[in-house]
């Protein structure tokens, strides 16, 4: 059975995690931000997988999951670590009957098309994993067949994505897992991402509506 779904995993707000853009945005401006990247990586979802899209979101955020639609599956993340939420959540839509499972981070604005046709291309072709590195360092996309909890742990921010990329390498050939590997992509984290997206003519326009101001006071 091929029946894929996509899990995107919301991050907590800003203020609770020390975010790095809080001196740039401010905390409106942070939540902003998130909001916005939330919602598109909720469409990415939906349009990668219509029906088996959902949106693991943290406690009290009923507002968000009112904004992002009928068409989206939203429940409430578990308590506990960043790899022990996601362990739950990804076993929470495994035991919904579907796989493979994608899972993504919303702070990449820059997921396309090509990131849903090289995953599930991967999956449909026998790969085990599929996975998407961080510049920065973590993955902004896994991609499996079963739950892989060795592989949560990476699925935050690391050092450098040459450093995860080498610590997936170790993980997968110690469980003799078939990989398939995404080029790198950018989170939108700190204030050197800010820049970039700012200057890039491709950026997306609702990101970088999201960020006026910093381009006005720039």
């Amino acid at each position: 059975m091929f029946a894929p779904a996509v899990l995107v995993m919301a991050a907590p707000p800003p203020t609770r995690r020390g975010s790095a853009l809080l001196p740039l945005l401010g905390p409106d401006g942070c939540a902003d931000l998130q909001e916005v990247l939330l919602r598109r990586a909720a469409a990415w979802a939906s349009a990668t997988a219509p029906g088996s899209a959902f949106v693991a979101l943290l406690a009290g955020s009923a507002d968000a999951a009112a904004s992002l639609g009928p068409e989206v599956i939203c429940f409430a993340q578990a308590e506990g670590t960043a790899p022990e939420r996601l362990t739950a959540a990804v076993r929470h839509v495994f035991a919904s009957g579907r796989q493979p499972v994608i899972v993504v981070r919303p702070d990449f604005p820059r997921l396309g098309d090509y990131h849903a046709h090289a995953a599930l291309g991967d999956l449909r072709d026998g790969c085990d994993v599929v996975l998407g590195v961080a510049i920065g360092g973590g993955l902004y996309l896994l991609g499996m067949r079963e739950p892989q909890p060795r592989l949560f742990a990476l699925a935050g921010h690391d050092d450098d994505g040459e450093t995860t990329r080498r610590n997936a390498r170790e993980v997968t050939e110690g469980l003799e897992l078939e990989v398939g590997m995404l080029h790198y992509e950018r989170a939108l984290v700190g204030p050197t991402d800010v820049i970039a997206m700012l200057v890039d003519p491709l950026a997306p326009a609702d990101v970088t509506a999201a960020l006026a101001h910093v381009a006005a006071e720039g």
